[in-house]
């Protein structure tokens, strides 16, 4: 998709207004544009996409708050500091026992509920 491409899909006239609440819009079809119709393999990768990003953010997060760094981070799991970046950018997903090992080297811990 073109940056004017986006721009068109994203102008007020392209948004629906909704009725039944005042100054908000219905961004269903843009959403459907941009990411796939709800249902389809399209929609269902880009979500996958999000959630891979939303955990590496998270994971970034907590490492920064417990001070430390990913040359720290890749000390402490025996990896090098560009697999941690692989990680923490959603490039590579960890398994589960690096994934523990990642979050006990920042001090926090897992919880099942």
């Amino acid at each position: 998709m073109t940056k004017k491409n986006k721009k068109d899909i994203f102008s007020s006239k392209n948004l629906n207004k909704n009725p039944s609440e005042k100054n908000t819009y219905n961004i269903d079809h843009v959403l459907d544009s941009v990411f796939g119709k709800e249902g389809t393999k399209k929609r269902e990768l880009n979500r996958k996409k999000a959630m891979v990003l939303f955990r590496a953010e998270d994971l970034i997060n907590e490492r920064k708050e417990s001070g430390l760094t990913q040359q720290e981070i890749a000390d402490k799991l025996g990896k090098d500091k560009t697999y941690i970046s692989k990680i923490e950018n959603g490039k590579v997903t960890p398994s589960v026992d690096l994934f523990y090992r990642y979050v006990q080297a920042i001090g926090k811990r897992v919880e099942i509920v």
